[in-house]
């Protein structure tokens, strides 16, 4: 729409804000103010969009614990007590076995020069070994070498001129296998289901060492105790 100068009356391009032929400010009416927009009936009310989902933080995943691994347990830990009564060692204790006379499985070995050597070393190798057990064969094949070493210094010891020599040394010889001696006679006491302490029977002059033979004369007990099984009957507890 066309207007003109409120001053010269000269037309006014659309959208001048000054007069070009008077320099006067243009009075350009304000533009009519429009008509709100009306939605269409037939397009039914405006629907806003629908939300947009949110990501769901993922769980994280909770460590499982590890089974701990449990031991295993030979036919001695399964069928022996849990506590020693009088202090011994724990019956799941590693146990050392004689094989002179039989193998873990068994099976007997011939009781030859050989099996009566080895048995001798095995009783000055654990000299300290007060614990486990100790068959019949085991304590009396060492006294039975003790017994023969000894004659043969007795013998040695009626030589002229060597005999205090030999009688020297064999006094030496009974020092150094007391306590293997002792060690041996506490675990043939076990063997036989007594306590190893009984051994200080001994200091009873003759009575105490009759009473020490007779026992240590009887055979093994079949079942386990706080010793350990039985070397005798349970060798395959050893394996």
């Amino acid at each position: 729409m066309a207007t003109n100068c409120s001053k010269c009356g000269a037309p006014l391009p659309e959208g001048a804000q000054v007069c070009p032929a008077c320099g006067e400010a243009a009075n350009v009416p304000p533009p009519p103010p429009q008509a709100p927009e009306v939605p269409n009936a037939n397009q039914g009310p405006a629907v806003p969009p629908p939300p947009q989902p949110q990501p769901q933080p993922q769980p994280q995943p909770q460590p499982q614990p590890q089974p701990q691994p449990q031991p295993q347990q030979g036919a001695y830990q399964q069928a022996g007590p849990q506590q020693p009564p009088y202090g011994g060692p724990q019956p799941n204790m590693k146990r050392p076995f004689n094989d002179a006379f039989c193998d873990v499985n068994g099976n007997a070995k011939p009781e030859d020069f050989q099996a009566i050597i080895n048995n001798y070393k095995y009783v000055l190798q654990h000299f300290a070994d007060f614990s486990g057990r100790a068959r019949r064969k085991e304590y009396w094949y060492f006294c039975l070498v003790n017994f023969v070493i000894g004659i043969a210094f007795t013998i040695l010891g009626n030589i002229p001129y060597l005999g205090m020599v030999f009688s020297i040394v064999y006094w030496l010889f009974c020092i150094a296998v007391m306590v293997p001696s002792l060690a041996v006679g506490a675990r043939r006491l076990s063997d036989t289901g007594r306590n190893p302490l009984l051994l200080l029977l001994m200091l009873i002059p003759l009575v105490g060492t009759i009473i020490l033979i007779v026992w240590w004369c009887e055979d093994s007990k079949r079942e386990p105790n706080e010793q350990g099984p039985s070397p005798k009957y349970q060798p395959q507890a050893f394996a």
